[in-house]
């Protein structure tokens, strides 16, 4: 007889069970319905985010700068919502006014924005790209240059660069400058070569105005 009041108590359990997810799967089955999907896509686009870069330029270690890193902010909007980046979920509860802070490298972030009430559901997917800085930048040669816009003095240039690329650069800079002004000097010591007749006339003549002006002054203050 017991055995069979534990059998039926079993059923009852199991009845109630079954109809408690039964319950549960229409109430999420009415949150997440194609136009309350859609009304958290549109809430999606409107999550806000910015990165800054940390400057540790003043900064060295083992003498290499502690670069390529950024704080990055996140405004989730809603407690509807929340972020999954590099399988970390981030709730919007668990930070003030729902602001997501962190740090990170240079390089691609993706951002999946998801949804508490329809079970994790993906709702959007922001894709960030940290710029990488670039540390030839810091170094000894490239100071006083920057009104030049050389490649490899540009903090944000992003193409490859290597010690000897980045000397050869330089280099080519120098020796191209140098070159100008070898070759304005040489133009000049040129044109007074060729032209030094006319030069001394234009000089004399200059000379004689001046010497006449002061003997007329002179003149003038002694009548």
């Amino acid at each position: 007889m017991r055995h069979k009041n534990v059998k039926c108590l079993g059923k009852y359990l199991l009845i109630i069970f079954m109809m408690f997810f039964t319950f549960d799967n229409d109430v999420n089955a009415a949150l997440c319905d194609n136009e309350h999907i859609r009304e958290l896509k549109v809430l999606a686009k409107k999550i806000d985010v910015s990165y800054e870069y940390i400057d540790n330029s003043d900064k060295e270690i083992d003498d290499i700068f502690v670069i390529n890193r950024y704080n990055v902010t996140v405004n989730l909007i809603s407690d509807e919502l929340y972020l999954s980046e590099d399988n970390v979920d981030y709730y919007y509860k668990d930070y003030e006014n729902g602001i997501v802070k962190f740090s990170r490298n240079a390089g691609n972030m993706n951002l999946i924005i998801r949804s508490k009430k329809c079970a994790g559901y993906k709702i959007d997917t922001i894709n960030i790209k940290l710029p990488h800085f670039n540390t030839y930048s810091y170094r000894e040669e490239c100071k006083g240059l920057e009104e030049y816009n050389l490649d490899v003095c540009n903090p944000w240039y992003q193409g490859t660069i290597s010690d000897s690329s980045f000397k050869k650069t330089i280099d080519k800079y120098l020796y191209a400058n140098e070159e100008e002004k070898n070759s304005l000097y040489d133009k000049i010591i040129n044109f007074i070569k060729v032209n030094y007749i006319f030069i001394s006339c234009g000089i004399l003549i200059i000379l004689v105005f001046i010497v006449g002006l002061i003997i007329n002054r002179k003149r003038s203050v002694l009548e």
